[in-house]
């Protein structure tokens, strides 16, 4: 049961940035809120758009437990993943990164069709391309100065907590 019926979601509750699902057209999408497009509440609830470009009523707030569920999950993909890809520059033969007001960035996916999409939709320079995984992961990326990895568009992790958590999965392997 969403948290809308039960709690009564107010727009008070709601936040620029915040994580929310939403019904749009009658599929529920997580996503962080970029706009409440909602200017008075009325018994159909909170309406907002989404970074991701979906808009729709918000229909829950995820628990933190919830929020943590997820992270694990993306990361036990990603370490678990035999193959993992990140946008790569053929002419001079080096992953890209993309620097941000966050810092600079570079992207891994476990599935190389998302990264071609990403790259297409994007516009960016370069195809995707496997990252050698008999090494760390920050190890592919050590002279490009990366600050942050996005994780298959779902996850940020600053190269440390990356680093550190690959460890602690290394360790549980052996």
């Amino acid at each position: 049961m969403s948290q809308f019926i039960e709690d009564k979601i107010t727009k008070k509750d709601i936040k620029i940035g915040m994580l929310v699902d939403i019904d749009c057209n009658g599929e529920v999408s997580r996503g962080h809120i970029v706009k409440v497009i909602t200017s008075t509440v009325g018994n159909k609830g909170i309406k907002v758009l989404l970074k991701n470009g979906k808009s729709g009523r918000v229909i829950e707030i995820p628990k933190d437990y919830e929020i943590e569920i997820a992270r694990m999950k993306a990361l036990n993909t990603l370490f678990h993943a035999k193959t993992i890809f990140s946008i790569w520059d053929n002419k001079n033969r080096k992953y890209i990164t993309v620097d941000t007001k966050y810092g600079n960035i570079a992207f891994l996916w476990t599935d190389s069709g998302e990264a071609s999409k990403y790259i297409e939709k994007k516009s960016l320079e370069g195809g995707s391309n496997s990252i050698n995984r008999k090494k760390m992961i920050i190890e592919n990326f050590k002279s490009l100065n990366v600050d942050y990895f996005v994780i298959n568009n779902k996850l940020k992790v600053s190269l440390e907590k990356l680093n550190e958590l690959e460890i602690q999965f290394k360790n549980l392997l052996r």
